[in-house]
């Protein structure tokens, strides 16, 4: 009997033993959904802290934050179009037109084309038309250089396209950005004769930094675009200036020397202090001979 007894407390003991660890365990993992939910609760609401924070912005600033943030999407579009662009035809890459035009001033025209022919970059088109119409007998040389300029022309205005869309954004943003301020202060005064009699402070300052955030942001759109169409141009110009120096050395690859400056001209035209001194002599004596 007492053995029996022993055996039921025991298996009470145990009973209880395992329930306890049963208890723990479901706590530990109710523990941990309630972690996981509240972490995945946090995350949401970061996310929704951060749309909310933009939207609250936009609608502080009204349509003219919207059209700013598409006219610097716009912006960055063009921009990275352009670096493509000029990487994908190679235009700061002169190796090979410099090797073409040694070609040509030694007179192997069919190794100058051939060279041409392995770049990219815009100034071999020009130079492959200036070349292979130079090379050809009875063609007027100022009908070539014509049809020279037509192609440079051409080229040059495909390196400079999409550059007018730059310009506009980076004079129309600061403009969009005051007309937003404008309308933001006509808005913050209107609310403030709305208020009457009873005229609280914030509700002013409160349309003021509204009406200030699209002059800003039209400064952010611009000053970007203004550095990017700059750098643009400087690399457009450059190109300008290679090809132009290209194109006259075609044309002037056979001259006996180089050109020489209004200073070195005088003093190869005018004669030395020596002749001078001779044909002085020389008159000194036939007088004396009279």
């Amino acid at each position: 009997m007492s053995a029996n007894n022993s055996l039921s407390a025991l298996s009470s003991t145990e009973a209880q033993t395992i329930n306890d660890v049963h208890s723990s365990v479901n706590a530990d993992n109710a523990d941990a959904s309630i972690s996981s939910s509240a972490n995945a609760v946090g995350s949401e609401g970061f996310f929704q802290w951060d749309l909310g924070q933009v939207q609250s912005l936009a609608d502080a600033g009204g349509p003219v934050i919207v059209i700013l943030s598409l006219l610097s999407l716009v912006a960055m579009s063009v921009f990275l179009f352009k670096l493509w662009q000029f990487f994908s035809i190679g235009l700061s890459k002169q190796k090979n037109i410099i090797t073409a035009l040694e070609f040509w001033k030694n007179k192997r025209a069919r190794d100058a084309l051939l060279t041409l022919a392995k770049t990219r970059n815009p100034i071999a088109r020009v130079l492959e038309v200036a070349i292979t119409l130079k090379n050809q007998e009875y063609v007027d040389d100022i009908l070539v250089k014509e049809e020279v300029l037509r192609i440079a022309k051409r080229q040059l205005a495909n390196a400079r396209s999409h550059l007018r869309i730059l310009e506009v954004i980076a004079t129309l943003s600061p403009l969009l950005g005051l007309l937003g301020t404008v309308l933001g202060m006509i808005t913050a005064f209107q609310k403030l004769q709305g208020a009457g009699a009873t005229i609280d402070p914030s509700i002013l300052s409160g349309g003021i930094w509204e009406a200030l955030l699209t002059t800003a942001a039209g400064l952010i759109v611009a000053i970007p675009t203004v550095m990017a169409l700059n750098w643009l141009e400087q690399k457009i110009e450059r190109f300008k200036l290679n090809m132009e120096d290209a194109m006259t050395q075609v044309f002037t690859a056979y001259l006996p020397h180089p050109a020489l400056s209004p200073v070195q001209t005088l003093k190869a035209t005018s004669p030395s202090k020596k002749a001078l001194k001779q044909e002085n002599t020389n008159n000194i004596d036939l007088v004396s001979a009279n």
